[in-house]
């Protein structure tokens, strides 16, 4: 969420701008389909999905445990 809430400050994105969040990590799909519902409320986002690397724009990498996610932002 920490990384989610940076990633909108810099990218200048308020509060009221309304966004999907977009990710690729098999990793982490199973703890994000877990807390989802949090994320999404923490972030304000409309949702969260998984795409595939490739169709994500400008993804921001995070190394959590050794392990890669990458994600984005789709403004709405």
């Amino acid at each position: 969420v920490r990384h989610i809430q940076q990633e909108r400050k810099s990218e200048k994105l308020t509060a009221k701008d309304r966004i999907s969040i977009v990710y690729h990590s098999p990793d982490f799909e199973a703890v994000i389909g877990s807390f989802g519902k949090d994320i999404r409320a923490y972030t304000k986002a409309r949702d969260i999905r998984a795409l595939n690397l490739e169709k994500i724009k400008n993804p921001k990498e995070i190394v959590i445990d050794g392990k890669k996610l990458w994600f984005g932002f789709v403004k709405k």
